[in-house]
């Protein structure tokens, strides 16, 4: 039952090249990602097998040994790629905390959690400029490992396999239930934490126990010919699976794991698996795993180097594979490193809380840039006005991790300075009202100007009439409490798809204008203006670290298609002003692609306007000033 297959790492070889694959070129294997679940079903199989071989010896030692063995398979490698991965980052990115934080949180198994909190998509555009985010796997099985082994063995030492093979396959399906439910809803979670994920390697685990309660369900596994077998078939469908696409991704990963655990237990074996160059790549499927993300980082990063094209980075990848797998992974993983090894564990973890401090202290360089450079580059917000609390999370509210709370208002909103006769600009809407933040932070600073900014994320105002109560309105109700005559409503939202191409919402004109109506009557009784910018520019770059800002054509998209859109949305808009006296429009994007110009982009003199595809940063934000003053009659 513990003989070592060489098939089972053939399947880890198949399955770390569609993961290499699909990250390389999505387009080139489209469900290729899905080699994660492969290894996830695998890990179950060969960890239970590890348990069930050791499960005659106290709990003490049983457990000890246990994470003795996992940490040294897994920790001497994972810290080589943090670090070096790490000084490179520190050399090429402008940009890399939320890398570094990453890399720091993978070497205590929750980079998962860590990628959650952050709310980044895995399949969003910009997760391909953190150098970690493929750590997120790690930390699914690292903490599988936290629940498992002692569950096993109790279920093993009270004779009671079959019980535990029946709550293995209960938590199973709970968790199975809980993937398919909160892929609409939650889609983040789904893909990022365990209780979402426990089934893939709950699947592997139950093979494992069935094959110890039924041998005779394993067979006797025998070599086969080119492609005779069962196990040649299943594995014709699995890569059949891996280069084929579904809509939500649910049928295609329940398919991968039931196929992956019908190649394990197939009767026969098959040379595609056993050959002698897929096992190898098998044995260096983790290293393999561990350097590709970040390189294909580096290319992202430094696209015009000699070293990221793609035959030195491919290079790269099997050297730096090879020479971690023979020179640190397996002398490691083999050796003592105490005594009696009996502080392997605090050793390995001591060895994880060096490296991750020095992460997340280490002084970060500064590029080589202007110091307007530098804002626009790193600076998505400034520091609150005398607090200097972060604008993020104290005045960004989401109704999740970010929360509503009590002293939100207060602290987010900053009264004219005394012996003037500034107004107070109200700022509300979503991350497109945010976006102004730097701007208004300006206007307080050098002309005295009050400013309210809450953002609520994804949320614009007014609310759609299907939308539930929000903290937006929660926040309107204490701004109309404190309105004065003279005051500025600045109300910002998002007017464009985010697809290819580009469009106008639909709720902009269908819903949202018509109900604009009465939202500016009654700021007009109260003698207030209203300003709405217009559209910015919006672009197609998957981060703007990608661009250059020394050339203008980097990144830049045709102006014509998109000012056609904007003109609609601002049409829209001043026919509602020719309506109401008392709103103003502020254009944004004829100010940062002038009619005459054939192309947008996101770049001014060398330096970046934008801090991401459709936001202004601080820098760009600033440059609307005159605008701003003139649209609100402040001189």
């Amino acid at each position: 039952m513990t003989s070592y297959r060489p098939d089972i790492d053939g399947l880890r070889a198949f399955a770390v090249l569609a993961v290499i694959v699909n990250h390389a070129d999505p387009g080139a294997l489209v469900s290729g990602f899905l080699g994660v679940d492969v290894f996830f079903v695998i890990s179950g199989y060969v960890i239970a097998l590890s348990l069930m071989a050791n499960a005659d010896q106290p709990v003490g030692a049983f457990l000890h040994g246990f994470y003795r063995r996992r940490i040294k398979r897994l920790m001497p490698a994972l810290i080589l790629c943090v670090a070096v991965s790490s000084l490179v980052l520190l050399s090429i990115d402008p940009d890399p905390e939320v890398s570094l934080r990453t890399g720091a949180a993978a070497l205590f198994g929750v980079a998962n959690i860590y990628l959650y909190f952050q709310q980044l998509d895995y399949f969003a555009a910009d997760i391909g400029f953190n150098a970690f985010t493929h750590t997120w796997s790690l930390g699914i099985e690292e903490q599988f490992y936290l629940l498992l082994p002692a569950l096993f063995w109790w279920g093993l030492r009270a004779r009671s396999s079959g019980l535990l093979l029946g709550g293995i396959v209960l938590l199973s399906g709970l968790s199975f239930a809980a993937f398919l439910t909160l892929r609409d809803t939650q889609p983040i979670a789904s893909f990022y934490l365990l209780h979402t994920r426990f089934w893939e390697l709950g699947a592997g685990v139950a093979l494992a126990l069935l094959f110890k309660s039924r041998p005779e369900v394993a067979g006797a596994p025998q070599s086969s010919g080119w492609w005779i077998g069962w196990q040649g078939l299943f594995l014709i469908g699995l890569l059949g699976s891996l280069a084929m696409g579904e809509p939500d991704g649910r049928v295609m990963t329940a398919l991968v794991v039931v196929l992956t655990m019908m190649l394990i237990a197939a009767p026969d074996r098959t040379w595609l698996l056993e050959n002698p160059v897929t096992v190898y790549l098998g044995r260096i499927s983790y290293t393999l795993y561990l350097w590709h993300w970040p390189l294909l980082v580096f290319r992202r990063l430094a696209s015009d180097a000699s070293w990221t094209q793609p035959a030195p980075l491919i290079l790269l990848l099997f050297g730096a594979s090879i020479l971690s797998y023979h020179l640190v992974e397996q002398p490691l993983r083999h050796r003592p490193w105490s005594a009696g090894r009996r502080l392997d564990v605090p050793y390995g973890f001591a060895a994880s809380c060096v490296l991750a401090v020095a992460l997340v202290a280490t002084p970060k360089p500064e590029p080589a840039l202007s110091l307007q450079a530098l804002m626009a580059m790193e600076t998505y917000n400034l520091p609150l006005p005398s607090s200097d609390d972060p604008y993020d999370p104290t005045c960004v509210v989401d109704d999740g991790r970010r929360p509503l709370r009590e002293d939100t208002f207060e602290r987010c909103t900053f009264p004219p300075k005394s012996g003037g006769d500034a107004p107070t600009i109200w700022a509300i809407g979503d991350s497109h009202a945010g976006h102004f933040q730097g701007l208004l932070v300006q206007l307080h600073q050098k002309h005295g100007i009050g400013f309210h900014l809450v953002e609520t994320v994804g949320q614009f105002f007014p609310p759609l009439p299907e939308d539930d109560p929000t903290s937006r309105l929660a926040l309107l109700a204490q701004m109309r409490d404190r309105l004065q005559p003279g005051d500025v409503v600045l109300l910002g939202r998002l007017y464009l798809t985010r697809t290819d191409p580009l469009a106008v919402r639909a709720d902009v004109f269908d819903t949202w204008l018509p109900s604009l109506g009465t939202f500016l009557e009654e700021m007009a009784a109260r003698s207030v203006t209203v300003v709405i910018p217009g559209p910015p520019s919006a672009f197609r770059f998957a981060d703007i670290r990608a661009c250059s800002r020394d050339d203008p054509q980097s990144c830049a998209v045709p102006r014509a298609p998109l000012h056609a859109l904007v003109a609609d949305v601002e049409a829209g808009l001043q026919n509602l002003a020719s309506e109401h006296d008392n709103l103003r429009i502020l254009p944004v994007f004829d100010f940062f692609c002038p009619e005459g110009q054939p192309s947008c982009s996101p770049s001014r003199g060398g330096v970046f306007t934008m801090r991401d595809s459709d936001h202004l940063n601080v820098y760009g934000a600033s440059l609307l000033e005159e605008r701003l003053l003139g649209v609100i009659g402040f001189q």
